[in-house]
């Protein structure tokens, strides 16, 4: 939580000195806004324990561009990256009734880069290439959503209660139970913070008067942290359903980002 709250506290800051930024110099600065498509390629132990080769995701950032020297911006960049998931289906007998219901386990790895931008050459040419010093952070995170039960009696009138049988209006039936499965929600079940730094290059080729594509490569290294692996993944079979768990394993993170977007200037 401690964590949690002090990465809370450096995005308020970061919103707070590009507020300023704006309001005080919009005629010495140029603010310019990233939407990118993301592919990452993991290495060594963690790609080995999330068992994929590449996974994709998406990249946003925001960057800050002093014309007193134009050769430098500075950014702020969010990368969203699923990298997997997993089910739940869970089925009880109670109260002469058979409950079912599903849950999804969601798993990503979330970033947040600091950009020192060292542009390699003038704002008025057609091709730009540049190159990114970054600092900043990763997050792995898991959250599980469960579905809304479902409620079968006896439907077919065969003497038992069993999957061949259809659901049940419990309001109509005027059926009350105390089994909370029926209710929908979605909570976090981990959730690991830990520093990254790294390098880039990219080029942005102008499309229109302020809007450029933007082609990047960086690599990152985030300190050794812990997240869920796909890899040993176990499955656990039960009367009434099955369960496929995610296990918690640590390793550092060194990942490769490919970055294909666009970027437009105010």
């Amino acid at each position: 939580m401690h964590l949690i709250r002090r990465l809370n506290n450096f995005k308020l800051f970061c919103f707070l000195l590009f507020t300023i930024l704006v309001l005080h110099g919009p005629m010495y600065a140029q603010l310019s806004i990233e939407i990118n498509s993301l592919g990452a390629k993991p290495f060594g132990t963690f790609a080995q324990n999330i068992n994929r080769d590449g996974f994709f995701g998406i990249n946003a950032g925001l960057f800050y561009n002093l014309k007193k020297n134009e050769n430098i911006s500075l950014g702020i960049a969010l990368n969203y990256l699923p990298y997997d998931e997993s089910t739940y289906n869970y089925l009880q007998l109670e109260k002469n009734m058979l409950i079912r219901q599903s849950y999804k386990t969601d798993v990503l790895m979330q970033t947040m880069h600091g950009i020192m931008r060292i542009h390699l050459s003038k704002n008025k040419q057609k091709v730009k290439p540049y190159i990114d010093g970054i600092i900043g952070v990763n997050r792995f995170a898991g959250y599980t959503k469960s579905q809304d039960a479902f409620f079968t009696g006896d439907t077919n009138n065969d003497g038992k209660i069993d999957e061949s049988d259809g659901e049940i209006d419990l309001v109509q039936s005027g059926i009350v139970t105390d089994v909370q499965l029926s209710k929908a929600s979605r909570s976090l079940i981990h959730s690991s913070i830990s520093p990254s730094i790294g390098i880039g290059v990219g080029t942005k080729i102008k499309l229109l008067k302020s809007l450029n594509a933007d082609i990047r490569v960086a690599y990152c290294l985030g300190n050794k942290t812990s997240y869920y692996d796909y890899g040993s993944e176990e499955i656990y079979n039960f009367q009434f359903g099955t369960y496929n768990g995610f296990k918690l394993v640590e390793s550092i993170i060194p990942v490769l980002f490919l970055s294909l977007g666009l970027s437009y200037f105010f």
